[in-house]
């Protein structure tokens, strides 16, 4: 899903025509987010149903990053109807990053 996101306003549009979005802005550099890549991987096929997920790399997507005031890598946001419903800089192990998901998705959780 990332090559459908070229700028600010191509995200912008992605956020908008879906329901759910689940974006990691991350950094090739950056420890951490190799971390969340393998938790990622292993999570792809149990996100809610009509979540998308996207990958954007903060060094390449500068003026996102400063448009959402990413600092340091990584940092996960849920996109609700194109409004940031979660946020978290950092990440977390599989279980408990899906609960947050499905809580979002569901609306039990901000």
């Amino acid at each position: 899903m990332t090559d459908k996101i070229t700028d600010s306003q191509s995200f912008i549009k992605f956020i908008n025509d879906h329901q759910l979005v689940f974006v990691d802005f991350f950094t090739t550099w950056c420890e951490p987010c190799k971390v969340l890549d393998q938790i990622l991987d292993r999570i792809s096929n149990k996100l809610p149903d009509g979540m998308e997920m996207v990958k954007l790399d903060s060094d390449k997507f500068p003026r996102l990053a400063s448009d959402y005031q990413i600092k340091s890598a990584p940092v996960l946001f849920i996109f609700k109807n194109g409004e940031i419903a979660w946020r978290m800089n950092g990440f977390m192990m599989d279980d408990d990053l899906l609960k947050i998901l499905h809580d979002v998705s569901r609306g039990t959780s901000s």
